[in-house]
């Protein structure tokens, strides 16, 4: 499993969660009075196990030392991408509205 940023702003950062050359799910930090880290799985792709070396790893070396855990909120979420299918839809409703 490999975890790479693809995004980094002052407040935020994501990162991608790769299971061989598939991207399993995806990391989101963001950085206001707390640390918010949502993490979604894309479907059954990782284990709980895997969702477990995700979080250790997240907490070792993606946030800083200056970070306590008390400061740190986490929610994990399993779910699947309907990008295509939201856009295809939307397309086709403004196709039908013209």
């Amino acid at each position: 499993m490999k975890i790479s940023r693809v995004v980094r702003t002052e407040s935020s950062e994501q990162y991608f969660i790769w299971k061989g050359t598939e991207c399993a799910g995806q990391i989101d930090l963001h950085f206001v009075d707390l640390v918010h880290a949502n993490i979604i799985i894309f479907g059954n792709k990782l284990s709980l196990i895997e969702i477990s070396e995700v979080l250790h790893h997240m907490e070792e070396s993606l946030l800083t030392e200056r970070i306590k855990r008390d400061d740190l909120v986490v929610s994990v979420y399993r779910g699947e991408d309907i990008s295509e299918e939201v856009s295809s839809y939307i397309k086709r409703k403004k196709i039908i509205n013209k």
